[in-house]
């Protein structure tokens, strides 16, 4: 879904200079939920240069549609439950969407999760009747920018962080009047 020639290139450990703003989003929820033990790792994440911090648990509405995304793909598969309800291309692809993020930065061992991440999020969209706008992955090297880290460097079209929390919140509402239309 990402051919990685219509990848962005970083070649270094900051980000590029994109347009709109660049945050770190802490990873704290979905690490918790996970039961990960790694609170310590948590309090000590510093944002990336040139980005503000976000705790994840500041955006509530996340979470939400992630574990509406796992349970729509286990009933639509008739699959059984994993032992992780969830998993992380669920979480990312519930932040390209309340988010609205046009880029996330990746490493070559991370791109799979954007492409999944991605399709599952047009595979929602095309249910709720809702526009699908993919990220755009941004390849780097450096080992902080990998998605499974506490944080997640992401690129907003919007700040201050109120502007990117409320933005959330409204496209949160939007998505679960949708579900709830459509009956997913």
């Amino acid at each position: 879904m990402n051919p990685r020639h219509d990848a962005l290139l970083s070649a270094d450990a900051a980000l590029p200079s994109l347009p709109g703003c660049a945050i770190t989003l802490l990873r704290d929820v979905e690490l918790l939920s996970e039961g990960a033990n790694g609170v310590a790792e948590l309090r000590a994440t510093q944002p990336m240069p040139g980005t503000l911090l976000l705790a994840e648990s500041r955006l509530p509405g996340i979470r939400t549609v992630a574990m509406l995304l796992a349970a729509s793909r286990r009933r639509h598969d008739g699959s059984h439950a994993p032992a992780r309800f969830s998993d992380a291309a669920d979480w990312l692809a519930a932040r390209i969407l309340l988010l609205g993020l046009s880029h996330v930065a990746v490493s070559a061992d991370t791109l799979p999760q954007l492409d999944e991440a991605n399709r599952r999020l047009a595979v929602l969209a095309q249910r709720l009747g809702l526009p699908s706008r993919p990220a755009v992955p941004v390849m780097t090297g450096a080992a902080q920018t990998e998605v499974a880290g506490p944080s997640l460097p992401l690129w907003l079209e919007r700040c201050p962080v109120e502007e990117v929390i409320r933005f959330c919140r409204d496209e949160t509402a939007k998505v679960l009047a949708r579900w709830s239309a459509v009956g997913v």
